[in-house]
């Protein structure tokens, strides 16, 4: 398991110092490392100083994402206004994750050939 400070020393900025911080950073890692074609062992410091800036931004962001509340998120008495918050936080990595790391990112789309699909 990597540690604050191999985050800090590959210059990914962690907000807060505690071990939940931590096990959300290395669970970006891991999610990079499977669900991208970048070349990063979740368990190697080396690796992680390798990434391109938008794989370091990922992993700020994704701790920042699995923060987020779910819910309400905000109220407003006088406006009578409220905000809500889907709890779906796997939608939100994968539009993160697209929008950073498309160029890493294999396609979803399979494609089957038929056989024999005219007699």
């Amino acid at each position: 398991m990597l540690t604050l400070d191999d985050f800090q020393a590959a210059g990914i900025p962690l907000q807060g110092d505690g071990q939940t911080v931590l096990l959300q950073a290395n669970a970006a890692a891991e999610w990079l490392a499977a669900n991208t074609t970048l070349s990063l062992d979740p368990l190697d410091a080396a690796s992680l100083q390798a990434l391109p800036s938008t794989a370091k931004l990922f992993i700020a962001q994704f701790c920042a994402l699995v923060n987020k509340p779910i819910g309400v998120t905000s109220e407003s008495i006088e406006g009578l206004s409220q905000s809500f918050s889907s709890g779906d936080r796997s939608n939100d990595i994968w539009v993160l994750a697209d929008s950073l790391l498309s160029d890493w990112i294999p396609s979803q789309v399979g494609i089957f050939p038929a056989k024999q699909r005219w007699r």
